[in-house]
């Protein structure tokens, strides 16, 4: 996994791709977290059907696929 420092806070910085802050502090996303963004933004893009984060996982691997990924890297990567 790709890990990049993404907040500097003082002295310390973080390493995490999609940092959230939670009680004044950066941390990684929580699955949970990911999921309450993910239905917010259906919602506001006005889509009715409930999307899970799993479908969306399989949608980017699809679309990856079609434009001429290899399917190992592909699997590598959710390892």
């Amino acid at each position: 996994m790709v890990k990049r420092k993404i907040i500097k806070k003082g002295k310390k910085e973080v390493n995490v791709l999609f940092p959230t802050i939670y009680s004044k502090q950066a941390k990684a996303m929580t699955r949970q977290a990911f999921w309450i963004i993910l239905k917010k933004l259906c919602k506001g893009a006005n889509i009715k059907r409930s999307i899970s984060p799993h479908q969306l996982r399989h949608s980017l691997a699809t679309h990856l696929l079609k434009k001429g990924s290899d399917l190992r890297s592909l699997q590598l990567c959710h390892e």
